[in-house]
């Protein structure tokens, strides 16, 4: 394999919360970071050095050739392979709040799941003048010169639409390259092995919001605390359940439970005042 030989398109960001407190941003630009490793150049800019909680940070993201040699990478309809995951900086309690048993213990997992886990940015990629792909999934060539840019708007929000916690968080970007002493022959690869990673990250700061709001625990306890909601968890176990969930909308949170029934139950949770108002509980 000739030159930096890259497999399984890149450039996938991750958001690493650090778990500290943040500061006012100044009134500056964000941070920008680049690695170059044999002619393979991975670059990250951020816009602003910190955000509050449920607003929007824009970053760019670059990756270019400037080798003599062709990279490899894997992917499909010219898109990059990419994902956003977290990694917490410190160890919680992944059910914090009110001890629950049986079908509500399973509920609660239910609705909290992705509490805390920095959503996907939104991200558009631009193929530069000349740069190929292909449009079903396998490998393509960088070619030198060849630049892929991405660019990305993200709120500072979980996967369940509310604002993350404040504290520092790492921006990264990454182009999964394979190691160069390998052959050329891509059905040879294996990407659990030959994978050589270049990376580019830097940090930044999510904000205290101005006031305290309700948790996604704390909201599905109030929930489960709710005795009609409770009646009505008896009369439609977990066995019948069709699908649930959490999400915060306009300060507050909405809880909904669906069974195979067709019979549904539907909550809201006063994101500051934990005020519970049942809106709907189908028999």
């Amino acid at each position: 394999m000739t030159g930096g030989q890259a497999v399984a398109l890149g450039a996938i960001f991750v958001l690493q919360a650090c778990g500290q407190p943040a500061t006012q941003p100044p009134d500056t630009p964000g941070p920008a970071a680049a690695t170059n490793e044999g002619g393979l150049i991975v670059s990250l800019s951020v816009d602003q050095p910190a955000v509050l909680p449920g607003n929007q940070l824009r970053f760019h993201a670059q990756i270019r050739n400037t080798s003599s040699a062709s990279v490899l990478w894997w992917g499909g309809d010219c898109k990059i392979d990419g994902a956003v995951s977290v990694v917490a900086g410190e160890v919680v309690d992944p059910l914090p709040g009110v001890a629950w048993a049986g079908d509500a213990r399973a509920l609660k997992a239910l609705l909290v799941e992705g509490s805390g886990v920095p959503a996907p940015p939104q991200t558009q990629v631009d193929l530069h003048d000349g740069t190929a792909c292909r449009v079903d999934r396998g490998f393509n060539n960088l070619r030198p010169e060849d630049v892929i840019s991405l660019d990305s708007t993200w709120s500072a929000s979980d996967r369940i639409g509310a604002p993350l916690r404040p504290g520092r968080y790492q921006i990264s970007a990454t182009f999964p390259r394979v190691r160069s002493n390998i052959l050329a022959d891509p059905a040879l690869i294996r990407l659990d092995r030959d994978l050589d990673p270049v990376r580019a990250g830097v940090d930044m700061q999510v904000q205290t919001a101005p006031a305290a709001r309700v948790s996604a625990f704390d909201a599905a306890d109030r929930a489960l605390g709710t005795p009609a909601f409770a009646q009505w968890l008896v009369a439609f176990p977990a066995r019948t359940w069709s699908g649930a969930s959490l999400r915060w909308t306009d300060g507050a949170w909405r809880v909904e439970v669906r069974s195979t029934t067709g019979s549904s139950a539907i909550l809201s949770v006063d994101g500051d005042s934990g005020i519970t108002t049942v809106l709907k509980l189908d028999r």
